[in-house]
């Protein structure tokens, strides 16, 4: 049995507390989306917001990168995630050759295509992920 001193405002002196005897039930209710802990040196356990985790930890070693959403199917090797990247406009498929097409047109619709490859193989680099 604990023997119980009654302080003021029906309160009970934490030197007659035995140790471990405070179950969870017990402490003070924690505000929603928040974790107990302590950032200075010791001392009284406190309630820590997200950002303040973030704090903790890194004072710890930890790093963190900003925040990055992603919708669909993204794969990621070898690299540190990155936003998703701009959509690569559609390459132009609307060639026809006839007589009248010249050898420097093909050579520009062929250098157009080659660009888009080019752009497509970049992001798929850039996202660590090889074609």
């Amino acid at each position: 049995m604990v023997e119980q001193t009654v302080g003021g405002n029906n309160s009970v002196q934490t030197n007659t507390i035995q140790a471990e005897a405070v179950t969870y039930a017990k402490i003070q209710d924690v505000t929603a989306d928040r974790i107990l802990g302590r950032l200075a040196t010791a001392g009284v356990v406190s309630e820590l917001t997200a950002a303040q985790l973030v704090t903790l930890l890194e004072a710890e070693g930890w790093t963190f990168a900003a925040a990055v959403q992603f919708s669909g199917n993204v794969g990621f090797y070898g690299t540190t995630p990155i936003a998703q990247p701009a959509n690569i406009t559609a390459a132009t498929t609307g060639h026809a050759l006839n007589a009248t097409f010249s050898d420097t047109q093909v050579e520009a619709a062929l250098n157009a295509l080659g660009t888009k490859i080019n752009q497509v193989l970049t992001t798929l680099d850039n996202l660590g992920l090889t074609a």
